[in-house]
């Protein structure tokens, strides 16, 4: 088994919908109020890898998004949790964080002690979660042709990797 962590979800939104959607127990269409482009948000596994609660915002950079996880940890004692009953009948919870959502059920309860528990277990494994690191860029720039040289003990050091641009290049030079 893993340790619990967080997941960092990439999507993009274009003319208001979004991919994947972003659904949260509260408002399954948070991300249709979100402009056009690329975001990021985050779930919250369980050493299961089990999604135990995620962002209830999303955001327009890594950083952004790194940031909140961070404030949300640090202050997770100032943090107020809710369970709400929906109109349907069926439970969710959500954390404010200063007034602000910033968490949420990722899937609606039959039962209202499932929702309790699953909040127990999203707020006990919280503060110790493991963080993500920034990623690279997830998009080459295209003017620009880069080489990454691999440095890996097992790896040939005369190979390399080539980005998506040079290869496109050497294809069209070949023909």
């Amino acid at each position: 088994m893993s340790e619990p962590r967080f997941l960092l979800v990439r999507g993009r939104t274009e003319q208001g919908n979004s991919t994947p959607e972003w659904p949260t127990a509260e408002d399954p269409f948070v991300v249709l109020n979100c402009a056009d482009g690329e975001w990021v948000s985050w779930r919250l596994l369980g050493a299961n890898n089990r999604e135990l609660g995620r962002g209830a915002a999303v955001y327009a950079t890594e950083t952004g998004c790194l940031g909140v996880i961070s404030r949300v940890q640090t202050w997770v004692t100032a943090c107020v949790p809710s369970v709400i009953v929906r109109p349907s009948g069926q439970w969710c919870w959500q954390l404010r964080l200063d007034g602000e959502t910033v968490a949420v059920s990722w899937r609606v309860y039959h039962r209202q002690r499932e929702c309790r528990y699953n909040l127990g277990q999203f707020l006990s494994i919280l503060p110790e979660a493991h963080r993500p690191e920034l990623a690279l860029p997830s998009r080459l720039d295209h003017d620009v042709t880069r080489v990454i040289e691999l440095r890996h003990p097992r790896v040939d050091p005369s190979f390399r990797m080539v980005a998506l641009p040079e290869l496109r290049r050497r294809g069209r030079a070949a023909r």
